[in-house]
């Protein structure tokens, strides 16, 4: 399929490092991270001969075609150093194996876990995998689908359903994980989705207590509930909770500082951790290392992800 037996792999950063020349070069306005992020949606929703007529159709305003420009010019730096991206090994997959189904004629069963977080071009190696069987089995959980801005599509599922019509459904309803006062919590709110593939979860756990819904004015009122709940629970139950028993979870180690704050005013210790596990109270965040080189970043780890 026309690549060189030597060709390089350009990985996230690098792809975006070639953007950013891109962009300097030609004096866009575009946001290099952007730009990325756009590229990677595209290829992950079409395939290499669906490519030239996407580029035909394009919308002609400024944001429009500096973007084409962009797209054009990266794909032309990515050919003129024999590099392709992590997009471009699943396209470039796909092309192959629809011109040479052989390569793959010994394929007896496939399996895909996470099935909700495929995308499309992901969906036709699927079927080109299993052309030769068409014996495939999937698991996944529509209602766990959160990767749509990462080009995932929870459609896969019926059309999954649409070009197998004798696939058969197993439906894993019992639920281990949770309580059920949790569980029931998460059902009504999901349940709103009118497009959901609908299916019931029934707890094996007991209720439990229930969780609470609580909107506050803003960052500061929030932090102080959180230390004034804390103590209220302390009291309430005569310590048998001690602060062991806490954990204040956030999206972002950026929201942890008025927290840390009002913790610190009333004298509650805590420990600030990334993604372990530690005590007195632990804030749980999804927190990078400061300084240094990150894990992924490393050259011989980057290595290793590429093969």
């Amino acid at each position: 399929i026309d690549i060189k037996k030597d060709f390089g792999i350009a990985d996230s950063a690098d792809s975006l490092a070639i953007i950013k020349r891109i962009v300097k070069r030609f004096d866009f306005q575009i946001d290099p991270k952007v730009a990325r992020s756009r590229i990677s949606g595209r290829k992950a929703r079409t395939s290499v001969i669906e490519e030239g007529e996407i580029r035909k159709s394009a919308a002609k305003s400024v944001e429009a075609e500096e973007f084409e420009k962009c797209y054009i010019e990266y794909e032309d730096a990515l050919k003129r150093s024999n590099l392709l991206d992590y997009d471009d090994l699943l396209l470039r997959c796909v092309d192959l194996l629809r011109k040479h189904p052989s390569c793959v004629s010994n394929v007896e069963a496939v399996l895909i876990d996470e099935f909700q977080d495929t995308n499309l071009v992901q969906f036709d190696l699927m079927r080109l995998f299993a052309a030769h069987k068409k014996r495939i089995t999937i698991v996944g959980d529509p209602d766990q689908s959160i990767y749509g801005f990462r080009a995932a599509e929870i459609k896969n599922y019926k059309r999954m359903l649409h070009q197998y019509p004798d696939t058969l459904t197993i439906a894993l309803e019992e639920n281990y994980r949770s309580s059920g006062a949790i569980l029931l919590t998460a059902l009504n709110v999901i349940e709103q989705d009118s497009s959901r593939v609908a299916k019931s979860l029934l707890p094996t756990h007991t209720v439990g207590t229930r969780p609470v819904l609580r909107k506050l004015a803003g960052a500061h009122k929030e932090a102080e509930w959180i230390v004034t709940e804390l103590q209220r629970i302390k009291s309430l139950t005569g310590d048998l909770l001690d602060l062991n028993d806490f954990a204040i979870l956030l999206r972002s180690a950026s929201l942890s500082r008025l927290i840390e704050t009002a913790l610190g005013k009333a004298g509650i210790a805590y420990r600030m951790v990334g993604e372990l596990f530690s005590f007195p109270i632990f804030i749980y965040t999804r927190l990078t290392a400061a300084g240094g080189l990150k894990f992924y970043d490393r050259v011989e780890i980057k290595t290793l992800l590429d093969y």
